[in-house]
């Protein structure tokens, strides 16, 4: 980052300074000459020589003095006018990114877009105020502006793939995924950009969609895509781990009204993780209660794993005996 140039009276008190120290050294030069001479001529140190050599030794201390003098008045003047022009950057550079950012998704324009959002990750990491300057994108009276700024904090991740915002950015998207009053695109935007977190940290959103009963259906498209969607950590070799098992309850709890996730559903059945995913995806499938989904269930109850073994057995039953 490049720092304005140094004022004008900096530079000549360094220039002076420079001029002093360069007029001391010479005469420092000429008094070591005298001395020498005086000793080369009487072959001993008489007491002229030695108050040539003690000048000499003033001077040396003298020149030091000087110069640390110089550097004490001018090194912390121009370190405090840098450190004033960085709090200024800091303050102005995140501000300019979101209004950049905000434009970019008023306009629509695909090429502006992901150069702001690369420049967000950058402010970010050098500024970790920088988010809640984009937060305000959230209230923004454009809705593009609110549902890109709503995307935009789904796609900053750290390398090791961990959501690295502040309580502050999880509340605010928390918040508008609970509001039924939202946008119902700015919402799922929300559900679709906290999604990629860790399990534990997606337990906010699962208690969120939760509270909302049947309203929670406004998500079924973006919980339905994530189980199957194999960018995402969970279907990575040893990410199993981190599958959306509560994702899953979600859709399960909503019964019926998560009819459209059951093609999802029935992929999600191939999962590496079955102790826990798998069988709570075949419940779901029960829960949803479509007969066309029998042939599978069937299937899958012949599985070596006895909690899918059993899952699947229930799902059957439920949905065999649904109508009587």
């Amino acid at each position: 980052m490049m720092i304005g140039a140094p004022p004008g009276w900096v530079l000549l008190l360094i220039l002076l300074g420079l001029v002093l120290v360069g007029l001391v050294y010479l005469l420092h030069v000429l008094v070591l000459i005298v001395a020498l001479r005086q000793k080369w001529k009487r072959r001993q140190v008489g007491p002229q020589t030695d108050r040539g050599w003690s000048l000499s030794s003033f001077l040396v201390v003298t020149t030091l003095t000087g110069t640390t003098v110089g550097l004490d008045i001018g090194v912390p003047l121009q370190r405090a006018r840098e450190a004033a022009e960085l709090a200024r950057l800091a303050a102005e550079l995140p501000r300019i990114g979101a209004d950049e950012f905000f434009a970019a998704a008023q306009a629509g324009d695909p090429d502006a877009l992901v150069a702001a959002r690369n420049k967000f990750i950058e402010l970010q990491v050098q500024y970790s105020h920088a988010e809640s300057v984009y937060l305000n994108g959230l209230s923004h009276p454009d809705r593009r502006v609110q549902v890109e700024t709503a995307r935009l904090f789904g796609r900053f991740l750290s390398d090791d793939g961990r959501h690295t915002l502040t309580s502050d950015a999880e509340d605010a998207l928390l918040a508008i995924v609970g509001d039924p009053q939202a946008d119902i695109a700015l919402r799922q935007e929300a559900v679709a950009s906290i999604l990629p977190w860790y399990e534990d940290q997606r337990r906010p959103l699962y208690a969120t969609l939760t509270s909302l009963g049947p309203g929670a259906a406004f998500a079924v498209p973006q919980l339905a895509e994530f189980l199957v969607d194999r960018s995402h950590r969970h279907w990575q070799m040893g990410g199993d781990f981190d599958a959306p098992v509560g994702a899953v309850r979600v859709l399960r709890d909503l019964g019926p009204l998560a009819h459209d996730a059951l093609p999802q559903l029935e992929q999600a059945i191939s999962h590496s993780n079955e102790w826990e995913f798998v069988p709570a995806v075949v419940e779901a499938i029960g829960a949803i209660g479509q007969r066309e989904a029998l042939p599978l269930l069937e299937r899958t109850a012949n599985s070596t794993r006895s909690e899918v073994r059993t899952a699947a057995e229930e799902a059957i039953d439920r949905i065999k005996h649904q109508d009587h």
